[in-house]
């Protein structure tokens, strides 16, 4: 067990990943319960306390400093139930006062996740009663608790840390007062009610013995709270929080902005900061004095230049303090709510919190969420107001029971009263308004009659359909951003389908209103009813089986709609058929279909004739001639599952006679269109699910299509001038190809009459493919048209071929040209074709026409001259700088900030050219190109995605399994997993590096990526003096997986083996330089830490963990130096130990 044990502490190194990290701390826990620390002269088996000496506990400490909550509980976790040694730690320890003034810098942190750590070491000091003596003398005025007893001990601590933290937060808020900018870049105070909320969760409320001390420290708390509250709230509730460029039409809330703005002038240049904005009652504005103010914009622009980085700062302190702050808020008064108990008569002694001061946060609460505009502050705001909903709920007092009926009749009215003087924010989405009616009907016991709902969705219901311009269209805009809400809420469950039909009818009918405000909150009230009815889409496909319905079942679900969807989509069709061609006429047909789109015919239509789907469909077909392009696609699609399967010959012998014949003088593009949509869709399917009904009736069904199809053949040629319509009818055209077989000699075809391949081939021979093309990109629909016609010329070109095998005969159309033509599309599909052909042909499957052999020369130089991206070849004159190029694409491709997309692209392009570019037996790059690309496969082993990893594994295997490296390793052609395969990278690389006879020059390129960091020291020197422009989010590492000292420990024992084996003949000035390099670093190291503060672990993180990181780096190097320098003949034995102990590979910790 101590062995286990070491390994485990051994995989809390400095920049350990989060899972290394959680599975070590995991399994210390548990053995931490299964072997706990005896009581008096029990005998034990094994004792982890026995194995934690200062350094250990210090591994643990430094737990607290990573930036996952998870690893910071296990820690905390962990020394609590090693209380002894913590104690024992902590009560010998001269940096007690250093750990606990760290604690408190932590908890006014800039940086918002310091506060979280901030509470775990405050808590840690409480419970281990290590407090300094300072505080431990003022609490020597405290009543004295039951000695001996842990509770006592711990209550007293919370009450001496809390008062602290309160006395600290006063001074804050008073200084904040006077100037808020100055507390939001020098001490946020949300830190400190962060700590003080903490400290409150880990006490046992309900078991408190100095309750005459706790109630007027909860009444001085509340007070504080509120004005800090009102320290903030003048950003939050601006217009414009994030800008801080307030338009408010409150003059008092401008007011009260001014005096922040005069704050931030002397730092910034911007103009808008002059004075607060108050938005007048106008319908215009002066274009003169905008053009004013541009100039004046342009004068100045230099030295706003100069200053743009410290007033980005500035506006982004100011608003997380603000958000953040509000934020602490409302979370602590939740807590207090949900863990203080209420007295129940008024002057009690029992309980802490009193009646009246549940209703004073109840009524903070109200005014928070309902003018708040910042979602930081009022989303946060929300999980405080539901614990206090839900203690009102559960209270046996009346009086508090009442209250959230109260609040949302209250909010109700306000919201239908529409009063001009109203705070309510109607922009954001309605802010935090629809949050808080969401706690007040969430909170409500589903096991009653859920009065609350159905009284507030009725009114919300009758307000979002409400069209009265009298009171204006607030309101509407509200309830239906309220709506949306609700039905996101997965809380309230079932309770809330009985609603849909009229969110669905409120917001159909609110995207045709004239109001921009109320279209876009139909839009996203119809977006969350989708979804609720319809359930999250989960893969690619719209229109996945899963996220449909039945038609039957969904108007059984919503009887209402069947009648209204039906009204709508006639009146829809009306206006689309008519004469008048208003494009704006209908916007509601996108919603409408949306709808219909996801609904099929049930097998029971027949039984149910007042369910059935029939009646929509002539209405569907009519909207596929809409002007809008969109709007014919949806239409087709939506089609389809209104048709059964045996209606559709009959249907498709319809749309196809309603098409215009070639002697027509007056037809609409738009209706061709739409009609043809519509049939190719319904073919189709049609095709898809008679796939295997290879039948006479199916055959004889489709013939009559062909029929029908060829009538109107006019609408491929020439003589229709729209190229929109010419592809539809050729993407028809080419589905029928893949149904009909094509006539073959001494072969009677029962549709060879139809001249059906004659017409096909009559097309292709007489489009551009042959005549050339005379227009540009410029001609609407052209690329679609190209792709369309290319599709079904293709297999043409392929029956051609086959038909002038072993003769001489010239065929019409060729692909040498497809591969000529002037556009991309046709080029790229030509060679899509050829590729999927070879690959058939490497499958054992008929491969290419022996004709097509004798163009390869052809195809070379065709592909020589490719200028396209989709389909570009490089020069063969240019082969050496393309590489480069191309090597350098890869290295760039790697990083962490570009997307996983990336990095599997790379990935899989490095496991195809393995044996090619990293393990050829004679180098095609450069040895610094090779070991670019190779550096490469260990960044991706390292990735935080898993896929990525799992794609670099396949290069490494690759790589194992040639011929030169097989023998480099005991696991070639084997599984593995990622973190072991990064280890036998390195193994094979250094075998390489000796078949390559490149050792001498790969060695300092090897040693180098062990320094790589080091051009970063002078900046962490210099960052301890250079603290005045500080940045809230610190940008740290993308990664969160990679371990850096796992790769130099991997490193340093492959090239240390490397050097055992076989000498080395590096270049000596290399070496000295990077001797020289080496030194330089470590003693600038070393000069770092001296100027680092006390506690620097906690204080200076991020410089803490990388210094210590570079040191183990910078050592790494100079070892294997000393090594080289001072041995000719190296032997495994004198590996240091470090490096010859075996690392505990990653998956298994995390298993």
């Amino acid at each position: 067990m101590s062995s286990v044990c070491n390994i485990l502490f051994e995989a809390l190194f400095p920049g350990s990943s989060y899972s290394t990290r959680f599975s070590a701390l995991t399994i210390l826990g548990s053995i931490a319960e299964v072997f706990p620390a005896s009581k008096g002269n029990i005998q034990t088996v094994y004792q982890l306390s026995h194995d934690i000496d200062a350094g250990r506990f210090q591994i643990l400490m430094e737990c607290f400093t990573s930036t996952f909550e998870e690893v910071k509980t296990l820690a905390f976790d962990l020394l609590m139930n090693l209380s002894s040694v913590t104690a024992g730690q902590l009560q010998g320890s001269e940096k007690l006062q250093d750990l606990f003034q760290a604690a408190l810098e932590l908890s006014t942190s800039t940086k918002p996740y310091d506060c979280v750590t901030a509470s775990y070491l405050l808590n840690l000091l409480i419970w281990q009663d290590a407090l300094p003596a300072s505080l431990s003398a003022s609490s020597a005025q405290q009543p004295t608790c039951g000695a001996g007893e842990k509770s006592a001990v711990v209550e007293r601590n919370t009450l001496v840390v809390i008062k602290c933290l309160m006395e600290n937060l006063e001074d804050e808020i008073s200084q904040a007062e006077n100037s808020l900018l100055q507390a939001a870049s020098s001490f946020p105070m949300y830190g400190r009610v962060h700590c003080i909320t903490r400290a409150f969760q880990k006490l046992p409320l309900h078991d408190l013995r100095l309750v005459s001390e706790w109630k007027p420290v909860l009444g001085k708390l509340l007070l504080l709270s509120y004005r800090l509250s009102t320290v903030v709230s003048p950003v939050i509730q601006s217009s414009s929080p994030e800008g801080l460029i307030p338009m408010d039409t409150d003059s008092e809330s401008a007011s009260r902005l001014q005096v922040i703005l005069n704050e931030i002038q002397p730092r910034d240049t911007n103009d808008y900061f002059s004075q607060a904005k108050i938005l007048k009652e106008c319908d215009s504005f002066d274009l003169e004095d905008l053009s004013t103010s541009v100039s004046n914009i342009d004068s100045s622009a230099e030295i706003k230049g100069k200053e743009e980085k410290a007033c980005d700062v500035t506006a982004q302190m100011v608003l997380t303090c603000c958000w953040r702050s509000m934020k602490e808020v409302a979370l602590l008064l939740g807590t207090l709510c949900q863990l203080l108990p209420l007295q129940p008569v008024p002057e009690s002694a029992a309980g802490l919190l009193t009646v009246q001061q549940v209703k004073e946060i109840g009524e903070y609460f109200k005014q928070h969420l309902l003018q708040s505009r910042h979602r930081g502050a009022f989303e946060l705001a929300y999980t405080g107001f539901v614990k206090l909903t839900e203690i009102l709920n559960r209270c046996s007092n009346v009086s508090l029971q009442k209250l959230p009926e109260q609040w949302l009749w209250s909010v109700l009215e306000e919201i239908k009263s529409s009063d001009p003087s109203s705070k309510l924010c109607a922009t954001r989405r309605s802010a935090g308004i629809p949050f808080y009616i969401q706690a007040l009907l969430a909170s409500e016991p589903k096991k009653g009659r859920m009065d609350l709902l159905r009284v507030t969705m009725r009114e919300l219901i009758s307000l979002a359909l409400s069209a009265d311009d009298s009171k204006g269209r607030v309101p509407q805009v509200h309830a239906l951003n309220i709506l949306r809400a609700l039905f996101r809420d997965t809380r309230l469950g079932e309770n809330i389908i009985p609603y849909v039909a009229g969110g669905a009818k409120a917001a159909i009918l609110g995207f045709t209103s004239p109001v921009w405000a109320v279209r876009n909150s139909s839009t996203l009230l119809f977006s969350s009813l989708i979804t609720r009815v319809f359930g999250v889409k989960r893969g690619k496909d719209e229109l996945s089986k899963t996220n449909r319905m039945t038609g039957r079942e969904f108007f059984s679900r919503f009887p209402e709609l069947y009648p209204f969807l039906l009204k709508q989509l006639e009146t829809v069709a009306n206006t689309v058929d008519s004469d008048l061609g208003d494009p704006d006429g209908h916007p509601g047909m996108f919603l409408l279909l949306l709808v219909l789109e996801r609904l099929y015919p049930s097998p029971m239509d027949g039984t149910a004739s007042t369910l059935s789907l029939a009646p929509f469909v002539p209405f569907i077909i009519r909207c596929g001639r809409s002007p809008f392009y969109r709007s014919r696609e949806m239409a087709a699609r939506a089609l389809v599952p209104f048709i059964t399967i045996d209606q559709i010959p009959s249907t498709l012998h319809a749309l196809l006679d309603s098409l215009p014949s070639s002697t027509d003088q007056c037809f609409r593009q738009n209706h061709i269109h739409g009609t043809l949509l519509q049939v190719f869709h319904l073919l189709q399917a049609y095709i898809t699910d008679s796939k295997h009904r290879i039948n006479a009736d199916f055959l004889q069904e489709l013939s009559d299509i062909t029929v029908c199809t060829k009538a109107k053949l006019w609408l491929a040629m020439r003589q229709n001038p729209c190229l929109v319509t010419r592809a539809v009818y050729i993407d028809i055209l080419f589905l029928l190809t893949h149904c009909l077989d094509r006539p073959e000699e001494g072969k009677h075809t029962a549709l060879e009459s139809l001249d059906f391949w004659e017409d096909v081939r009559r097309i292709i021979l007489g489009s551009e493919l042959i005549t050339g093309f005379p227009w540009t990109f410029k001609v609407p629909g052209l690329p679609q048209y190209l792709q369309s016609l290319t599709k079904l010329a293709i297999p043409e070109v392929w029956a051609s071929l086959a038909e002038a095998e072993g003769q001489a005969t010239a065929v019409p159309l060729s692909f040498s040209q497809l591969l000529k033509s002037s556009f991309p599309e046709v080029r790229l599909l030509a060679l899509d074709a050829l590729l999927e052909r070879a690959a058939s042909s490497e499958q054992g499957q008929k491969g290419p026409p022996p004709l097509l052999y004798s163009m390869g020369e052809e195809f070379l130089l065709l592909a020589m001259k490719e200028d396209h991206p989709g389909c570009f070849c490089r020069n063969k004159d240019s082969v050496a700088l393309e590489l480069r190029r191309w090597v350098q694409l890869i290295v760039w491709s790697c990083g962490d900030h570009l997307p996983t997309a990336s990095r599997l692209a790379v990935a899989e392009v490095l496991s195809g050219t393995a044996p090619l570019f990293l393990t050829s037996p004679q180098p095609i790059l450069d040895l610094q190109d090779t070991l670019s690309l190779w550096r490469c496969v260990l960044t991706l082993l390292q990735s935080e995605e898993q896929p990525v990893r799992e794609a670099a594994t396949e290069t490494v295997t690759t790589a194992m399994s040639q011929g030169n490296t097989c023998q480099s390793t005991e696991f070639a052609f084997c599984q593995v997993d990622a973190s072991i395969a990064l280890t036998l990278a390195f193994a094979v690389l250094c075998d390489l590096l000796q078949q390559w006879d490149q050792l001498g020059p790969g060695l300092p390129i090897l040693l180098g990526w062990l320094l790589e960091e080091g051009g970063d020291l002078k900046d962490l020197m210099q960052s301890p003096h250079q603290g005045e422009e500080e940045h809230i989010f610190e940008k740290s590492e993308v990664n969160f997986w990679a371990e850096t000292l796992t790769f130099v420990k991997y490193l340093c024992n492959q090239v240390f083996h490397l050097l055992c084996q076989s000498g080395c003949q590096s270049s000596h000035s290399q070496l000295s330089h990077l001797q020289r390099t080496a030194s330089e670093q470590h003693r600038l190291i070393s000069q770092l830490f001296r100027e680092l503060p006390l506690s620097a672990e906690f204080l200076k993180t991020v410089e803490y963990t990388r210094l210590r990181i570079q040191e183990e780096r910078t050592l790494a190097v100079l070892r294997l130096l000393a090594c080289l320098e001072g041995k000719e003949v190296l032997r495994a034995e004198d590996c240091p130990r470090e490096w010859r102990q075996e690392m505990a590979p990653r998956t298994e910790a995390a298993c």
